[in-house]
């Protein structure tokens, strides 16, 4: 059946299969989506998530060791914009679903990684008003609930980051990166190490 225009965000691999998620448009409103199909990409199961906001925008997704998945994105209520993390068993049953506000900022997702512990770092971009954007890390446990969080200043202009991205490294720290446009025509591409704690 049609049920809107699908726009994807991020496919994982896992030891069943693939992981597609992405935003799906039914009408005005946008809702996450999430596609498991098997290692031949035939359709196993899909989920659409529909809550009190009509705006829900997914932009990662990683796979879990227990071969489920977490999707993070980006959710607006009563103009206010919070970061989601949504965590998915490997038969989609939801294990657990939280949204976090972060420092009276408007927040866009960028990534979700699991960690070596079994936790999982979400990074996103921080901005307001005035044109100030921020690299966010935060670190959840294996249940969703937040560790700790970070945030780094990037940018200064009404140029929005382009492009970020978060792996975890050898040291069990964190290494973000970032590409910046700083004017119509320019750019800088970013460097930033955290240490595990």
């Amino acid at each position: 059946n049609t049920i809107g225009t699908l726009q994807s965000h991020g496919v994982a691999e896992g030891p069943s299969g693939y992981f597609v998620g992405g935003t799906i448009f039914p009408g005005s409103d946008l809702q996450t989506f999430v596609l498991h199909t098997d290692v031949n990409g035939n359709p196993i199961w899909s989920y659409v998530f529909t809550d009190s906001s009509n705006y829900n925008h997914t932009l990662d997704i990683c796979t879990v060791n227990d071969s489920g998945c977490v999707i993070t994105g980006t959710t607006y209520i009563n103009n206010s914009t919070f970061w989601t993390a949504t965590r998915l068993d490997k038969n989609g049953t939801i294990n657990w679903s939280y949204k976090y506000a972060l420092s009276n900022h408007s927040v866009k997702a960028h990534k979700v990684i699991q960690t070596t512990d079994g936790g999982f770092m979400l990074l996103g971009e921080l901005y307001n008003n005035s044109d100030t954007g921020y690299a966010a890390v935060t670190k959840l446990d294996a249940l969703g609930n937040i560790s700790w969080s970070k945030k780094f200043l990037i940018h200064t202009n009404p140029f929005p980051t382009r492009e970020m991205g978060l792996i975890q490294t050898a040291d069990s720290g964190y290494s973000i990166f970032s590409a910046e446009q700083n004017s119509s025509s320019g750019g800088d591409f970013r460097h930033i190490h955290l240490d595990a704690a």
